[in-house]
């Protein structure tokens, strides 16, 4: 993120917050930036929905360490290729 991100960070991290009832000073907005300001803000956009999804994180308020492990996650399931998910390392190991 750049500084020309913050106000859209602070929008949906109030949002996120507010979600599970819980309210946020400035304070902890602009800290909470500061952890995450090397993710894009379309990466903690979509790691915020995913947390509010998540039927274990979802009904806590969201904290910059469940953000960040969100991001690599899917950071991860991108990595995979579609469909070859189940494909053994081992080829020899497939019993056709």
């Amino acid at each position: 993120m750049n500084i020309n991100d913050f106000e859209q960070f602070a929008s949906m991290w109030e949002l996120a917050n507010e979600g599970v009832h819980n309210k946020v000073t400035p304070s902890c907005i602009e800290w909470s930036y500061e952890i995450l300001k090397d993710h894009s803000i379309d990466d903690i956009m979509d790691a915020l929905i995913a947390n509010a999804k998540d039927p274990k994180n979802g009904r806590f308020a969201p904290t910059p360490a469940a953000i960040i492990e969100q991001i690599r996650i899917a950071h991860e399931k991108a990595k995979q290729p579609v469909g070859l998910q189940a494909l053994p390392e081992n080829w020899d190991e497939w019993d056709a």
